[in-house]
């Protein structure tokens, strides 16, 4: 009366069963979603189990185990008590050649009974007495030895049927059982369960337990047959089926061996090991210990020897070390998670901790296992509004807040490194668009870029703790990021934005021209004061050096004004050598631009200044090296 079990939890025991045969069925599908990496499909636990509650006793010679041995149990039986009965033995030799015989006997002994079956079954099985003195137990041995799974030769014995009681005592009947190898002591009954997981043998993890098939009140070594339905053939993945069987009344699925795969995608494994054999240090996963990682996980980091990452406000972290079986970067147990008072931006590991960003506040996940892991508020109002609006360099943290504010921390202080132009952030870089990233490409090549997912780059020198002029390249700028692309060397990429041509591309300092086209290019300097406040003095003239590359710049100057929306600059033009009276040189370009060379008179006299230098679209290395004023008190 074999039973199944049906709609099974995840991971709980499926259906055993008790009765002829021995014969236990495991299935149910786990819940949906919850477990997707667990086997979901049935499989049987069938033949040769002694189940104490049947009325045949299958015995089965396995011929993967030889020297096989089974002995009467029961009261104790005397050499010279006569045994009255029928047995029917089965013995087979390859798939289509059974041979049954049925003996019937009256008043033999057990040395009778012996020959008896000898004479039935010849070389198939060897029967013996074990004698004790005046006292008998019957035996019957497996003579066979291992053969090769899955050839053509399958030698079986067993008793379906038994019938055999004593002349004197009707209460004394055989019954033939598994006994200890060398010892007349008879193994003790208990309850088995089975479960399959997948193994990767690429990484190594393994799957959560199937649901399990249990028998109970069996005795072993015994044999039992495992057949399980596949959906695939998980070895062309690189992948293989695994075993783990709980040992006598047992709760712990311990590791038994790999089932084999046959035609039809069906697997098998034939158990016939005792509790020796198996092995404690290999413990089948079970309450979802190696679930795969939750839905719409993204933003994963490593840290603390976990992976950690994002699902909405919470932050999961995958087993790790705690994984005794398997990958630790794959399980993901559903009760590893910190849930957070908003939408989780960014998570990124720090010396001091995990940083979680939420668009107003920065938390902090600290300890060094899951046993002491705790959230904890780092920096309230500090929050981010994209994952791209922070960078870490060294223990420097820079942050583009939700606020358009840009700082640097470290753990000693905090500073607000984007205040000089704090009227450019907040009117052309959106907290939800701005990105960020610290470039490190030589001691001449370092700096922060920060994007505005637009149209504008605009580039900070944390060693001169000073801002360039901004960058407006001609195919738009969408993210900005700085990667190692061979050892030692890293590179700055721009991606474009939405919108525009898909591309990527790399800043190349050799190379003066954006995606092959030669751009124009600005800078005003100012506002200059060129006389004490409440004072004046004469300007002259603007001068400049220059390195010997590409055309002249175009000058303008903007007298005792701040605002060229509303005040245009004006030109000066034919500019002259500086000073007029050096022989021209070769590597260096000194010119000066005299105010009255203007074609629109111009104020000379003044208190403070503006001047705008502006360059044609060529592909040269334009370098300004020094801007001064002329001017007399």
């Amino acid at each position: 009366m074999a039973q199944t079990g049906e709609g099974l939890a995840p991971n709980e025991g499926g259906g055993g069963g008790t009765g002829n045969g021995g014969t236990g069925t495991g299935g149910g599908a786990a819940a949906p979603g919850a477990n997707s990496n667990v086997v979901q499909n049935t499989f049987v636990v069938s033949s040769g189990l002694y189940d104490v509650s049947a009325t045949q006793y299958p015995i089965q010679f396995d011929p993967g185990v030889p020297n096989r041995q089974y002995s009467y149990t029961g009261p104790t039986a005397l050499l010279t008590d006569t045994f009255s009965g029928s047995i029917t033995l089965l013995s087979q030799v390859g798939a289509a050649a059974p041979t049954t015989a049925t003996i019937t006997r009256t008043g033999l002994t057990m040395d009778q009974w012996v020959a008896a079956i000898k004479s039935a079954f010849g070389s198939f099985c060897i029967p013996y007495v074990f004698k004790s003195g005046t006292t008998g137990y019957m035996a019957i041995l497996s003579p066979f030895q291992p053969i090769v799974p899955g050839s053509a030769t399958d030698i079986t014995l067993s008793i379906t049927a038994l019938s055999i009681t004593d002349d004197d005592n009707p209460n004394l009947n055989f019954q033939f059982v598994p006994r200890i190898t060398n010892s007349l002591g008879i193994q003790s009954t208990g309850q088995y369960g089975w479960a399959m997981g997948i193994r990767d043998l690429t990484t190594g993890h393994i799957s959560n337990m199937s649901p399990v098939a249990t028998v109970s009140t069996m005795l072993y070594p015994s044999e039992a047959n495992l057949t399980f339905n596949a959906s695939q053939h998980y070895e062309l993945n690189n992948q293989v089926i695994e075993v783990y069987r709980t040992a006598s009344n047992g709760s712990s699925l311990l590791y038994l061996g790999i089932a084999a795969f046959n035609t039809g995608n069906v697997y098998t494994f034939r158990d016939t090991f005792n509790d020796d054999f198996l092995n404690p240090g290999i413990v089948g996963p079970i309450a979802e210990a190696n679930d795969p990682p939750p839905q719409g996980l993204f933003g994963m980091v490593a840290h603390s020897g976990s992976l950690w990452g994002i699902v909405d406000n919470k932050v999961y972290f995958s087993g790790g070390p705690d994984t005794t079986n398997g990958s630790g970067n794959e399980a993901w147990p559903p009760s590893n998670f910190f849930a957070f008072p908003g939408q989780v931006i960014l998570i990124l590991p720090t010396a001091s901790g995990l940083l979680v960003f939420l668009k107003d506040d920065i938390h902090i996940i600290r300890g060094v296992d899951s046993s002491s892991y705790y959230p904890d508020m780092w920096l309230a109002g500090f929050g981010i509004s994209n994952p791209q609006a922070v960078d870490y360099d060294g223990q420097t943290l820079y942050v583009y807040t939700t606020k358009q504010q840009l700082h640097a921390m470290s753990q000693s202080a905090q500073h607000e490194i984007g205040f000089d132009i704090g009227d450019i952030f907040s009117a052309s870089f959106p907290a939800a668009s701005t990105n960020l990233t610290i470039h490190r490409g030589s001691s001449l090549d370092y700096a922060l870029y920060v994007s505005n997912g637009s149209n504008t780059i605009l580039r900070y020198d944390p060693r001169q703790k000073s801002w360039s002029p901004k960058s407006q390249p001609l195919m738009g700028v969408g993210r900005v990021n700085s990667l190692e692309t061979s050892v030692g060397v890293n590179t700055l990429l721009l991606g474009t934005p939405t919108g525009k041509p898909n591309g990527l591309f790399r800043r190349d300092l050799t190379v003066w021209q954006d995606n092959f086209v030669s751009y124009t290019a600005f800078a005003t300097i100012g506002t200059m004061m060129v006389a004490e406040p409440g004072a004046t003095a004469r300007f002259e003239y603007v001068a400049a050096q220059l390195k010997a590359k590409g055309s002249l710049p175009s000058i303008f100057v903007l007298n005792n004004e701040i605002d060229s929306t509303v005040v245009p600059f004006t030109q000066v033009f034919r500019p002259v050598p500086d000073p007029p009276d050096l022989p021209p040189a070769q590597t260096l370009v000194a010119r000066r631009w005299y105010l009255k060379s203007s074609l629109t008179p111009i104020p000379e006299i003044v208190n403070t200044v503006q001047v705008k230098m502006s360059f044609p679209a060529e592909n040269a290395a334009n370098e300004v090296l020094g801007l001064y004023l002329r001017n007399q008190p």
